[in-house]
């Protein structure tokens, strides 16, 4: 096994059944461990006497055979206590914070709701010092998470009371690869959802959510799997969606955690973070950390209830049905060139990757696949300069579900005008600082993992760039969407065809256009 992943065993409510639940602990630590670590969700103590069974376990009466992390209903803890070692191996994690583990697995864990501005402040916190949550352990089960699971049994035996619109914000929010609850004394394993709108938003990780029985029940209460944290995993592993995949059951307005009550105070809810700074065998050391540096966006998530959508094949990716065949010109080993569908001017081509990109200059992207644009551009270059014309290259990373490097070829007259006209209206458009790039800037870095941006490359060799603004649901962004189409139709005295959809043509009709381009390009075409 590799040795980044770790091995986890999570159980329900204990409810004071201690003895069956270390039992069974060290019966699955023998045959299937070693395992690094147990947490326990949910009523921890028996419900006659909380503070009996507290001085009972300091007292040393049980041995716990590796780390066991609680998290229980406030009111089972004194508040003081987060983070305290009850008794060997036997923290308690607290009402809510982050662990992190030495080998940089991160759990985030909420199990006091009822004070809804302190929730709201450790969520604030949570997307400001951390890139991503590995495990989310919640008490309560989060409200609508039933929501596409289709399981009706288990959703007859929910109880309402027992379920949070409050966790459902924190796991909108935080977005966790997996998720565990208790409380209602059923296991239910819910078909991974999506932490992202199809076409609206970059592909992230799926979530799994987990409720897990009671101890004393007949039904799962420990539960054991594998993780490697996302912070060893291949980002392009973590973005993968299964099969199986459902819509997210919390894109509703209402739990958004920008509409959580507003902060009446500056609790210290953020400070809760705690580090294991121990190897694996044990013997961890817990203590409070300071925030790291890293920033996330912070996600104030105020989009509108949105209908179902049902993920389609791309319209781009060239093994899908729904490409467009005709329309494609040349094929190579990581690109294709294709006419574009009710194009500016005749001519106007898109560069797109056989397979799926969301976008071109994104930091992890194949190297071969940008090595084979470079030299498609060059080609498309010597083809347009044989018929007088130059080109401006454009992408456009907003709304795109599949990359697209568009090509418009424009007169070789007056290029120079025309390359300031553009970059003087792109500049004054006011969606975002557009810059002129120097020569060497590395795009790339400019650009990092996954920002929305408009990238231009003009006849004279100038670069210009600009990063775009996030999504709002419900605002006109048209302007954003059509900014270098416009720009690009205004030049070339076309305005009659910025939006292409109302210059479609028949089949027939764009594959003659594609054949003559065809023809003209073939001395030019690299992939020959």
């Amino acid at each position: 096994m590799d040795s980044k992943t770790l091995r986890i065993l999570i159980a329900g409510d204990v409810g004071g059944n201690y003895d069956k639940l270390l039992k069974r602990v060290n019966t699955v630590n023998k045959k299937a461990g070693p395992f690094d670590m147990l947490v326990c969700v949910g009523r921890f103590f028996g419900s006659a006497s909380p503070g009996a069974d507290l001085r009972a376990l300091r007292s040393g009466i049980h041995s716990f055979p590796l780390s066991t992390y609680v998290l229980s209903p406030s009111e089972e803890f004194n508040s003081g206590s987060s983070g305290e070692e009850i008794c060997a191996n036997l923290i308690n994690l607290g009402s809510m914070g982050v662990y992190k583990t030495g080998g940089g697995l991160k759990i985030a864990y909420c199990g006091r709701v009822a004070n809804e501005s302190e929730v709201k402040a450790f969520i604030g916190s949570v997307l400001e010092t951390e890139r991503g949550i590995d495990i989310l352990l919640t008490c309560h089960w989060p409200e609508n998470v039933m929501e596409f699971a289709s399981d009706p049994d288990k959703m007859n035996r929910l109880d309402s009371q027992l379920c949070s619109r409050v966790v459902s914000c924190v796991a909108r929010a935080l977005k966790p690869r997996y998720h565990f609850a208790a409380l209602q004394n059923i296991f239910f394993e819910r078909l991974p959802y999506r932490n992202h709108r199809i076409l609206a938003e970059t592909e992230t990780n799926v979530s799994r959510f987990f409720g897990l029985a009671t101890c004393a029940s007949s039904e799962k209460w420990l539960y054991a799997f594998n993780i490697v944290p996302m912070i060893s995993c291949d980002p392009k592993t973590l973005r993968v969606q299964p099969l199986d995949v459902t819509e997210n059951p919390f894109l509703n307005e209402k739990y958004s955690w920008g509409n959580l009550a507003m902060r009446e105070s500056k609790a210290e809810v953020s400070k809760q973070y705690f580090y294991d700074f121990g190897g694996r065998d044990g013997s961890s050391i817990n203590r409070k950390g300071r925030k790291s540096d890293n920033k996330r966006l912070n996600d104030s998530d105020s989009s509108t209830p949105v209908k179902r959508h049902v993920q389609t094949p791309c319209w781009f990716c060239l093994s899908s049905p729904e490409v467009a065949k005709h329309l494609v010109i040349t094929v190579g080993e990581n690109i294709y060139l294709a006419l574009a569908k009710g194009g500016l001017v005749p001519g106007h081509v898109i560069i797109l990757p056989i397979e799926h990109f969301r976008a071109l200059y994104v930091r992890g992207e194949n190297e071969n696949l940008i090595e084979e644009v470079e030299t498609m551009k060059v080609a498309l270059l010597k083809y347009f300069a044989s018929i007088n014309m130059s080109c401006v290259f454009f992408e456009r990373n907003y709304k795109s579900n599949h990359s697209q490097l568009h090509a418009v070829p424009i007169p070789l007259d007056n290029k120079d005008a025309n390359c300031e006209e553009i970059i003087t209206r792109i500049q004054d458009s006011g969606v975002s600082n557009f810059k002129v790039l120097s020569k060497f800037a590395d795009l790339k870095q400019i650009i990092g993992d996954g920002s929305f941006y408009l990238f231009i490359e003009l006849p004279d060799g100038r670069r210009v760039f600009g990063k775009l603004p996030p999504f709002e649901r419900g605002v006109d962004d048209s302007h954003i969407l059509m900014l270098m189409n416009g720009v690009l139709a205004d030049i070339l005295d076309v305005q009659d065809r910025l939006d292409w959809r109302k210059c479609t043509e028949s089949v027939e009709e764009e594959t003659e256009k594609r054949d003559r381009f065809v023809t003209a390009f073939a001395p030019f075409d690299p992939f020959a």
